[in-house]
């Protein structure tokens, strides 16, 4: 693998121009992170881009001038990225319609996700409830009382004898 002045790998050229088969202005680019180093899909700006006018001003630089369209998973090597691509991206040619296909697969998600979630909540209270006697039901909704020797609830009848008979002891 080569790697530049910096320390950072330079993408395999076969995979450059596998994504530039897919979209002319894609490529791959290792990018130092706080979070640690990743591959990310990259995306040259359209030559009508305003932003252009900043690289002409000399604000940014001409080989910056490219939006990250996706982090590599970290399992995913330069060599998938492609596949990840094909995988993951789609091309636009109806925008509102595309977009509308995808907010409907989303709430799909989302709405099966949320039933996951209901059933999974129910069938743990479900069990829960049978786990439960009916004295600690009565105790949770407070129409009954815990029972002395309950662990945690109270003084044991033992601990109340030897505190009476400390207080009988103190007073004398």
């Amino acid at each position: 693998m080569l790697v530049t002045a910096l320390g950072e790998p330079v993408p395999p050229q076969s995979v450059v121009k596998r994504l530039a088969a897919v979209d002319e202005r894609l490529s791959i680019k290792w990018v130092p992170s706080v979070v640690g180093a990743y591959w990310g899909i990259i995306e040259r700006w359209r030559s009508e881009d305003p932003r252009w006018q900043d690289v002409r001003n000399g604000i940014v630089r001409e080989q910056d001038a490219f939006d990250l369209r996706a982090m590599l998973p970290g399992d995913c090597s330069a060599e998938e990225a492609e596949g990840f691509v094909l995988r993951h991206f789609e091309r636009v040619s109806r925008p509102d319609q595309q977009a509308e296909k995808q907010v409907d697969r989303i709430v799909k998600h989302n709405r099966a996700t949320k039933q996951k979630h209901v059933e999974s909540f129910l069938e743990e209270q479900e069990h829960k409830t049978i786990r439960t006697s009916k004295h600690e039901h009565e105790v949770n909704l407070g129409v009954a009382t815990a029972h002395p020797i309950s662990h945690g609830i109270g003084d044991s009848p033992r601990t109340k004898r030897r505190k009476a008979a400390q207080a009988g002891g103190e007073s004398a």
